[in-house]
């Protein structure tokens, strides 16, 4: 395992915010939600984001807190994401359950159809859907709590498109003029 640079200040402020209002880590969440190339933690076959590390820590603070006050509520998600996911839970478990191949529209030749079989891949897929559905449930709780919640996270949004489009640009004359990107950003 190793930890990047982007990990040591993730751990920084996971721990101040954690010790101060575990709720701001709820804002790292959108912040880090455009970083999907980096990585706090890596593993030899697989590496931890930002967004998912920073919403690991709120969802283990946010049981803890709802278990400490006797109530463990969110406000009513959306009924079809609730049946979307539903449904990809279920379509996995017909392919665990199914000893045979599983037709599927594949992207890479095509969008034609084509025999697939069960893989390790499958579950990260799910995980990556299932923590985005609970990220916007965080969210939406969140942001139905207050206006002024509402407001933050829409700046942080903003703030966060604004560093990749600079990010974008600092890459793009990089390249250009030769200059190391990935040692920098």
């Amino acid at each position: 395992m190793k930890v990047t640079l982007i990990g040591i200040i993730s751990i920084l402020v996971a721990i101040f915010f954690l010790l101060s209002n575990y709720r701001n880590l709820l804002l790292c969440c959108a912040f880090c939600t455009p970083f999907t190339a980096t990585s706090v933690f890596e593993f030899e076959n697989f590496y931890i984001q930002p967004l998912h590390f920073f919403l690991l820590l709120y969802m283990i603070a946010w049981i803890l807190e709802s278990v400490g006050k006797g109530k463990l509520v969110i406000k009513k998600p959306n009924a079809y994401l609730v049946a979307f996911i539903f449904i990809a839970i279920l379509s996995i478990i017909a392919c665990l359950l199914s000893n045979r191949k599983v037709l599927v529209y594949g992207i890479g030749n095509g969008l034609k159809l084509k025999y697939s079989t069960f893989s390790f891949q499958n579950l990260t897929q799910l995980l990556y859907l299932i923590s985005t559905f609970l990220l916007y449930c965080f969210i939406y709780d969140y942001c139905c709590y207050s206006e002024v919640n509402s407001q933050r996270i829409r700046n942080v949004i903003i703030c966060s498109g604004v560093v990749v489009s600079f990010i974008g640009l600092y890459k793009l004359v990089a390249y250009r003029m030769h200059w190391p990107y990935d040692l920098i950003v």
